[in-house]
């Protein structure tokens, strides 16, 4: 019986293979002891996507996400490979699937969003952790422009911007993102 040598080199299995020698026997190998996993190892990270499901349901649904456990059972993994994974690079806007279907929009597109105070446009991805006629954003990012559609005022002794909440209607954009965010009162000195 031929006896194959196996060794790890760099996260990958490798060896020879008595069958072919000249097809040296090499896979990717989806276990990293007790390295945690990362956002670059996506492609090798599986077996955790309901519970991965369940956390990015509550990522969104919350401001703060407290993810605990006992040590060695992956929190790391599935936060910094899993979740962060998931998160988009940039604002994205959340619509139900019944409101994107009523306005032709798939999940991808770039949508304008218009208020009273202004207008921006932003990617989507359609979702039911809404409900239907609401729609939500992420506001991570400056250049998406969400503090324009909404009001200026804050709270004066702790600096914060008063509750986020804004009528807004939304139409498919037919040329992507292509302007910058607009501010319909912006007051300027002379």
């Amino acid at each position: 019986m031929s006896e194959i040598n196996i060794f790890l080199e760099e996260g990958n299995i490798k060896g020879n293979n008595p069958a072919n020698p000249g097809n040296p026997v090499s896979t990717v190998h989806p276990f990293k002891f007790l390295d945690s996993y990362t956002k670059e190892d996506r492609a090798i990270f599986f077996g955790r996507e309901q519970e991965l499901e369940d956390i990015y349901r509550k990522f969104y649904k919350s401001r703060i996400l407290l993810v605990y456990g006992k040590s060695g059972t992956g929190k790391s993994s599935i936060v910094n490979c899993g979740l962060v994974s998931r998160i988009p690079p940039e604002d994205i806007l959340i619509i139900h699937p019944h409101d994107a279907g009523i306005k032709g929009i798939k999940s991808g597109d770039f949508v304008n969003i218009y208020s009273e105070r202004g207008e921006t446009n932003m990617r989507v991805e359609i979702s039911d952790i809404v409900k239907p006629g609401v729609i939500y954003t992420t506001f991570h990012f400056p250049e998406a422009g969400i503090n324009f559609l909404t009001s200026n005022v804050g709270d004066e002794y702790t600096l914060t911007p008063e509750y986020k909440v804004v009528a807004v209607d939304f139409k498919k954009s037919l040329y992507g993102q292509f302007k910058r965010p607009e501010c319909n009162n912006i007051q300027r000195s002379s």
